[in-house]
């Protein structure tokens, strides 16, 4: 850029000032899974892998963005931060406890709910890079009774058919027999 007069030097001035400044992007590297659950189950492990150079002095945070507060489980290098964690979930997550160590920072997840059902964010918190996070979304895949609905309520003489099974597992393409 070349300029002539009075407004040369301002504007080398103005040049100067704007090469110094230096320009941050933050970028989050993001996967997503999903994982399916059936009625009846007892717990469920929501997968979340980083490589373990990774998570020296990170904090693991795993939440679910439609809730107030956020947090489901937090772990930090001294070990589980619940102090933040929504009540949804108090004593019902945990982390193996050599997680941090071994870049499984899965979370267990028990004494399901129907309201456990949704997105689930693993980021990792890392001081020295940038936040890398996986979304896992956790849903509940409808069952059968064992046994007949009817037979169920009390009314044994009730038999449903074959083809209302076949059209029902159709209907919802994954169906599983309940415990």
């Amino acid at each position: 850029v070349s300029v002539i007069g009075p407004a040369a030097g301002s504007l080398t001035s103005d040049l100067s000032s704007v090469a110094s400044l230096s320009l941050s992007v933050l970028t989050v590297s993001q996967q997503v899974s999903a994982v399916d659950v059936s009625e009846g189950e007892q717990f469920v492990l929501l997968p979340c892998h980083f490589n373990k150079s990774e998570l020296i002095n990170a904090t693991v945070v795993w939440t679910r963005q439609d809730l107030s507060p956020s947090t489901v489980h937090q772990r930090q290098t001294g070990g589980d931060e619940l102090k933040d964690q929504n009540q949804l979930y108090r004593d019902r997550t945990s982390m193996k406890a050599d997680s941090l160590e071994t870049g499984d920072v899965s979370l267990s997840l028990s004494d399901l709910q129907l309201s456990d059902s949704g997105t689930y964010t693993c980021t990792v918190r890392d001081p020295r890079g940038e936040p890398r996070a996986t979304d896992v979304e956790l849903s509940r895949i409808p069952c059968l009774p064992a046994r007949p609905p009817a037979q169920v309520a009390g009314i044994s003489n009730l038999v449903l058919s074959p083809q209302w099974i076949k059209k029902y597992k159709h209907a919802n393409r994954k169906i599983q027999t309940c415990k």
